[in-house]
């Protein structure tokens, strides 16, 4: 075997270790680190971190933890704001509800990266994603004053990175856009 060969075994082999790690960590928090958990959580972790063995399937990036945190920031902080919003909405009747539907149109490509943008949108302050039309996302806004473009904007900035895509929905490796639109 080649020293380039064993190289990048070896490159594989620790990216796959690291998602271990990650996607471990994950469940250990999400299980409240119950040891009977790991029956369900070991071969879900080993099958999640396989799921993006290098050279298969789309680039998911989740052993970078900038990119977690990054993202897990973004989603927290507007999730927070969100509740706060609702609560304010229901404590007081004066507080303009003037619901509609914004068509956005999608730079991530089908599957699990918009399946998290959509997810991430419902979270969002005033805004819940409705349904996707090809390559358009239906969010429902609770007012007009919220800016349902620069939100999704600003989700997709924080989500792209995550799946190994530019901000615009491009596959760096590629160079071509990844979406269907």
């Amino acid at each position: 075997m080649s020293t380039p060969r064993r190289s990048t075994t070896m490159q594989n082999l620790r990216l796959y270790a690291a998602r271990v790690v990650a996607l471990g960590a994950i469940w250990y928090v999400v299980s409240e680190g119950r040891a009977g958990a790991w029956v369900v959580g070991a071969p879900a972790v080993l099958l999640a971190a396989s799921l993006d063995w290098p050279g298969h399937g789309p680039r998911v990036r989740w052993w970078r933890v900038d990119h977690l945190v990054r993202f897990g920031s973004f989603y927290v902080l507007h999730a927070v704001l969100g509740g706060v919003d609702v609560a304010l909405r229901a404590l007081d009747p004066r507080r303009s509800v003037d619901p509609g539907f914004v068509a956005y149109p999608l730079k991530l490509p089908p599957g699990p990266a918009r399946s998290l943008l959509a997810m991430t949108i419902s979270m969002l302050p005033g805004t819940v994603a409705a349904d996707t039309l090809g390559s358009r996302l239906i969010v429902q806004r609770i007012h007009s004053g919220i800016d349902v473009h620069d939100g999704c904007r600003r989700a997709e900035a924080y989500i792209a990175p995550l799946f190994g895509l530019t901000p615009d929905g491009r596959d760096p490796r590629a160079g071509a856009p990844s979406s269907d639109a």
